[in-house]
């Protein structure tokens, strides 16, 4: 995990104004969470098609473990949005 971690702040930086989607959580003033169902991700893995749920599943834990650790040790105001 940490060697995750060290490539995504070695090859990536957060800039203001430009929006930034992943699953490691950089330090940056807004973090917004998309907690999908499911139901809802299955649904849209099967419409893709290139998709395998369980791995879709695997990055989505892997979100949440990161949010809620970022959670744990940042004082920022973290919200979760359900769909």
């Amino acid at each position: 995990m940490n060697k995750i971690y060290g490539l995504v702040y070695e090859k990536i930086s957060v800039k203001p104004g430009f929006p930034l989607f992943g699953f490691v959580i950089l330090d940056c003033d807004v973090v917004v969470y998309l907690d999908i169902y499911d139901m809802l991700l299955s649904k849209r893995c099967e419409i893709r098609g290139d998709v395998d749920f369980i791995d879709e599943l695997f990055v989505k834990e892997f979100v949440n473990k990161d949010w809620h650790t970022h959670k744990d040790i940042t004082k920022k105001v973290l919200s979760t949005s359900y769909h």
